[in-house]
């Protein structure tokens, strides 16, 4: 959601701030860079039993 909302306006001042057309991948490579660190964050659950965790209602 911050990436998204403030994404124009975050590309606009990059390329204003540096005068290069290139700074959005600065931009993108950052939130693939945030991204990539919260997934090596979530704990493996591949090989969950997901029936033995559900509560029998």
């Amino acid at each position: 959601m911050v990436f998204g909302g403030f994404g124009l306006f975050a590309v606009t001042w990059l390329i204003n701030r540096t005068g290069s057309p290139l700074a959005p991948t600065y931009y993108v490579m950052g939130g693939l860079t945030l991204s990539i660190i919260a997934i090596a964050c979530v704990p493996g659950k591949r090989h969950a039993d997901l029936d033995a965790r559900r509560k029998p209602a």
